[in-house]
């Protein structure tokens, strides 16, 4: 599969959800005489994740730490070649292990971008999917820090990143992943252990109005220098204060961390964390759309809040996040949700997806040569699917697909994608994460949140 394909093709989504939470994705692709794709139709409820969840917590390899080997060396030099800076992405596809076993358990495949390097701290912002079997996977998002001011060799670092959805035996699964790494630079080896959001636990519920403020922000042109266009990335290090008509406006409460890439000149879909210290940190996704044809004051735009740690595990609700365009700044409004201590499955449906003969791709290491850390963003249409219809002249336009997915590995005939989507539909968005291959037919995708009538 290539999105970057400027022949019209047809792709068919089957969303699986729940009325409290989303769950899972599967993209099927199949090719007719054509060259159209179709609707292979999957049930998630053939894959019998009922008595697999019983069986999670008796037989389960997240119980156990896992090691990665990070064999993958990719650096995408996004500004200045050979030289480290913000915006810079490190794609990877690594293989994991259970404890010192070397038992191989599965793969670890993702994207983390650089957001601040200086002589104290590097921070990444870190998108990636851990793929335990064929149908059953994590999907992880966050904020990894590295202190640069530790001598100690010995001294382990760590960080706590975001469990934002996942398929298979883990559909419902919610917490946090404790990634840890040795300070010595002998070793690539990286540590995971998998707290999970216990179920039937309320999820935190939170209403909090913020005000962020730029600090470190950075734009990085991947087609024309000094000039904006599609594929462009929007990295971001900013400092959140809490909202008040009162002097108490000016209390730093924490750092929104993350990024946007410039879908059309003025949308973005961007991933965002938001770090509150020493209390816990809540992750989102969603739009930033700044066409104001309307000349208002303030624009705004929902997010869907997908995950968190500490006091906010298990969080979800939306973010409202406006621009003052007479102040310049953003303003965000949390507004967490209770689960309902439980979930309600609503059945499945079938979308057709068919991509725009516009859709572009960035190559981000060799022109013209499809390499590791290429990106391709693309807004595409949505239309309903009828059983037996191949036909779009058929179909009613329900909305777009929109989304960035990045090579994270090219063996032979094999290629995976890391891949971020939001469907944007007439009664609200949904928010995908996960990887693609070229390997199977059908790819299971977890679907992490959503805002209106799909607020989880």
């Amino acid at each position: 599969m290539k999105r970057d394909m400027n022949k019209h093709k047809q792709y068919a989504a089957i969303i699986s959800s729940y009325l409290f939470q989303w769950s899972l994705l599967i993209i099927c692709i199949c090719n007719n005489n054509e060259n159209n794709m179709l609707v292979k139709a999957v049930n998630d409820n053939d894959n019998d994740n009922d008595n697999d969840n019983d069986n999670m917590n008796s037989n389960d390899i997240l119980s156990s730490t896992m090691i990665e080997k990070a064999t993958s060396k990719v650096h995408i030099y996004n500004t200045i070649n050979n030289k480290i800076m913000v915006g810079d992405t490190l794609p990877f596809h690594n293989s994991l292990f259970v404890d010192a076993q070397e038992e191989e358990v599965g793969n670890i495949s993702g994207v983390c971008t650089y957001l601040v390097i200086n002589s104290i701290e590097t921070i990444w912002e870190c998108g990636y999917t851990i793929n335990l079997d064929s149908i059953s996977s994590i999907s992880v998002m966050g904020v990894m820090k590295k202190k640069n001011d530790i001598k100690d060799e010995k001294e382990q670092q760590c960080s706590d990143l975001v469990i934002v959805g996942g398929t298979g035996r883990y559909t419902t699964i919610e917490g946090y992943d404790k990634i840890c790494w040795p300070n010595s630079s002998a070793t690539y080896d990286y540590t995971h252990t998998i707290t999970k959001f216990s179920p039937g636990s309320s999820s935190p519920i939170l209403n909090l109005q913020l005000v962020e403020r730029p600090n470190i922000q950075s734009i990085i042109h991947n087609t024309k220098d000094n000039e904006l266009n599609i594929g462009d990335v929007n990295t971001f290090y900013n400092k959140l204060y809490n909202k008040a008509s009162t002097a108490t406006a000016n209390i730093e409460l924490g750092s929104l961390n993350g990024i946007c890439t410039y879908l059309s000149i003025t949308k973005m879909q961007c991933y965002t964390t938001y770090d509150f210290t020493n209390i816990g940190m809540i992750t989102s996704m969603g739009f930033l759309d700044n066409d104001n044809d309307n000349n208002t004051t303030s624009l705004c735009n929902m997010q869907a809040i997908i995950g968190g740690t500490g006091r906010y595990i298990g969080a979800k609700g939306t973010i409202n996040i406006c621009i003052d365009n007479d102040m310049g700044y953003y303003t965000h409004d949390i507004k967490m949700k209770h689960d309902g201590n439980g979930l309600i499955p609503i059945g499945s449906y079938a979308i057709l997806e068919q991509p725009s003969s516009s859709n572009i791709h960035i190559f981000n290491s060799y022109q013209g040569i499809v390499s590791i850390g290429d990106i391709v963003p693309f807004i595409n249409k949505l239309y309903t699917h009828s059983d037996g219809n191949t036909l779009l002249i058929n179909e009613k336009r329900i909305g777009n697909l929109n989304g960035m997915c990045t090579y994270i590995q090219i063996i032979d005939h094999l290629t995976s994608w890391y891949c971020e989507m939001i469907y944007d539909l007439n009664n609200g968005n949904i928010m995908v994460i996960g990887v693609i291959t070229d390997e199977h037919k059908c790819n299971n995708l977890s679907v992490t949140g959503g805002t209106n009538d799909f607020n989880a």
